[in-house]
This record gives C-alpha cells, structure tokens and sequence, in this order.
C-alpha cells in the first residue's frame, strides 16, 4: 500500500468532513473541503491519478470560492493568497480559517469554531469539466469572492 493510499485509509478512519459537510452538532465541526469518509472503496486508484499538483492547487483556489451542495444547502469557502479563507455554511454561518498546500498536493484547513479550531487534510482530484474532489466530497470553483465573504 503507497503511502498515498495508506494517509486516505487513515483519513477514512478518522471519519473527515469535507467542504462544509457538517458533523454532529455536538462535535462543533464544520470542515470545509474534506470529505465525510466513512469507508474507503478500491476505486480510489482512479481519483489519485487525477490527483493535482501543489501549484495547480494554489493556482485554482487563490482568489476564489468553492462551493459545495451538502445536506442543508450550499457552502462557500473563498481561499485568501496568503492562507486565510472565510466560510460560509447554511448550519453553521460564517467561519473564519485558513489553508495550506504541502509539496505532495495535499491541503489542509483549519476553521475556527467557537470550542476551538479542528484542520483537515487531504488530496484534491479534478474530476474534469470544472468538478473536483477532495476525499470523497465533490466541488466546485468560482472566480473571484462570489459571495462577498472577505
């Protein structure tokens, strides 16, 4: 098992969120941009092929929203250059956070709640035609702050 794959199993383990899929209440989570991963299938070889670079990473968010569809709406999150984002979320209103890249593609985010801040981290695949992954979580990119956040 690659490394890759063996960071995702762990990942599953641990149960993410993703892009403002909020967990229980009482867990004041509300993470965005890592997926609600219950179980990790054997298909996960098709999203890392289409994992995306570092670069491509910061090139698609900085400056821009991504937006989600999760169960109680839609969810934005607009990625500042120099790390910070702000979130908005249909449960849980507006969150303020902040991002990063590693070398190997990986983003974590960490939003701030009122009991304290919880980061995520996880690889980001394009799906193509504008759509994109991170874990198991589908979204997508706007240019620009959409949604007047910052």
């Amino acid at each position: 098992m690659t490394n890759s794959k063996l960071r995702t199993t762990k990942a599953a383990v641990m149960a993410f969120s993703f892009l403002l899929a909020a967990v229980p209440f009482q867990a004041q989570a509300f993470i965005f941009l890592i997926p609600m991963i219950a179980s990790q299938s054997d298909d996960s070889d098709s999203e890392s092929s289409n994992a995306m670079k570092a670069s491509d990473i910061r090139n698609m968010l900085v400056n821009n929203t991504a937006i989600a569809e999760v169960e109680e709406g839609t969810a934005y999150a607009y990625f500042k250059a120099r790390g910070g984002a702000v979130g908005i979320h249909p449960a849980h209103g507006k969150l303020e956070g902040n991002w990063n890249v590693d070398s190997g593609g990986e983003i974590c985010v960490t939003w701030a709640y009122p009991s304290g801040s919880i980061t995520n981290c996880a690889n980001v695949a394009n799906l193509g035609n504008g759509n994109y992954q991170w874990g198991n979580k589908k979204f997508t990119v706007s240019a620009g702050d959409v949604k007047q956040l910052n």
